[in-house]
């Protein structure tokens, strides 16, 4: 069973469900934003937005079915263990749920989407390179802005004070986009 943490509460899908029938999608994703990220290991993955261990794929559903194409989630998989679930907001064409989910496999080089055989030395530049190159992917992947990110708060950090990961690969992707024109 999968479990994740609001405020410190261990709460089940289940449970969190059941809760969520009386409430709207907004709520839910507020809830969102007291998730504990200090477990994480990767000191990289710890500040990436996109990446949230602990989300099920359920959760990662129902935010994404709110966000524009492209926009993603990485996640810990629960149906195999030590790797990770991509799941990316694609074309209603494409999948007609509109949610595609693939796994991210570890190897001895650092990692691998499951049926392509490119890998990459960590997530980051998997990512990364998803940004720019949609590789099997039926689109792109899209960043996430800090205004729509569910586990941002506003007292996280100062305006001022930019995510260096984000800018970096935004000022990547703009650059990208300015060679294909």
């Amino acid at each position: 069973m999968a479990y994740f943490f609001v405020r410190n509460e261990p709460h089940d899908v289940r449970s969190m469900q059941r809760r969520s029938q009386y409430k709207t999608p907004k709520s839910r994703l507020e809830a969102l934003m007291g998730l504990d990220r200090s477990h994480i290991q990767d000191e990289t993955l710890r500040h990436a937005s996109w990446y949230q261990a602990g989300i099920p794929r359920e959760i990662a559903l129902e935010i994404l079915q709110q966000e524009d194409i492209g926009s993603f989630i990485v996640r810990d998989s629960t149906t195999h263990p030590g790797c990770y679930a991509l799941s990316v907001r694609v074309p209603k064409y494409d999948n007609p749920t509109g949610i595609s989910h693939y796994l991210i496999l570890k190897t001895q080089r650092g990692v691998k989407l499951k049926g392509l055989d490119k890998e990459w030395p960590d997530l980051l530049a998997l990512v990364t390179h998803h940004t720019v190159m949609p590789e099997m992917l039926p689109c792109t992947l899209r960043l996430p802005h800090k205004s729509k990110n569910p586990t941002y708060k506003d007292n996280d950090r100062d305006e001022k004070d930019e995510d260096p990961d984000y800018q970096r690969l935004s000022d990547f992707t703009s650059m990208m986009e300015a060679l294909k024109k």
